[in-house]
């Protein structure tokens, strides 16, 4: 039976014949991969350095919520309860991001893994698995580096909450001043998630400065 697309027929033959031809074109893609995964880092940190700034405003609306007195403490306290009311999506996009970054991870370590069985060279077969390995071992140490600095965002933000709830109806300088204990803990939160934040900008310089050609 004749194709009813002579043509695309056609094409698929030429395409075939021309990977059977140039076998490494196959493995051109691969570099694409790469390039995916250093975007999707790269975004990923991008997403987690402009939580950390928006967190930072409302901590700073929280504080002045605390220390001001009449209309500025509740200009500040309405600052605040708008930026809690964003917090739920910057989390959104940080959970995107992380399993955007895992995916495409996945897809690279998967391509390079597919690239090794190629390798007749036993010697050098082992050599790239060996690397591959610690590429991948790398990887999931920015991985957990990454999840451990969003979940950090979650206590802080909660703790907002709860005590945006506590001043809702009670929004004076008797009520503001029982929170001392609570504010000096939402500081000790954020100093936490700092020390989280940095340790995952500092893995992921460090793994896209390694992957890059």
């Amino acid at each position: 039976m004749r194709s009813k697309h002579p043509s695309l027929a056609i094409g698929v033959i030429l395409l075939l014949c021309g990977a059977l031809a140039n076998p490494a074109a196959a493995l051109l893609g691969d570099h694409d991969k790469l390039d995916d995964l250093i975007d999707r880092i790269e975004k990923t940190l991008k997403e987690m350095r402009e939580s950390e700034q928006h967190l930072e405003k409302t901590l700073d609306a929280y504080h002045k919520t605390l220390a001001r007195r009449g209309g500025g403490r509740r200009s500040s306290y309405k600052d605040l309860l708008k930026r809690l009311e964003q917090h739920e999506e910057r989390s959104k996009k940080r959970r995107e991001r992380l399993k955007d970054m895992d995916e495409r991870a996945e897809k690279y370590f998967t391509a390079w893994k597919k690239g090794l069985d190629e390798i007749k060279d036993a010697a050098l077969k082992k050599r790239g698995a060996a690397r591959l390995s610690d590429a991948r071992e790398r990887y999931l140490n920015l991985r957990v580096a990454g999840h451990e600095a969003h979940e950090g965002f979650e206590p802080v933000v909660e703790g907002l909450r709860d005590q945006a709830v506590y001043l809702g109806h009670d929004l004076n300088a008797a009520s503001t001043a029982t929170l001392a204990e609570d504010e000096a803990k939402i500081s000790e939160l954020a100093r936490e998630l700092g020390v989280k934040i940095a340790s995952y900008r500092t893995a992921a310089k460090g793994y896209v400065t390694s992957l890059e050609p």
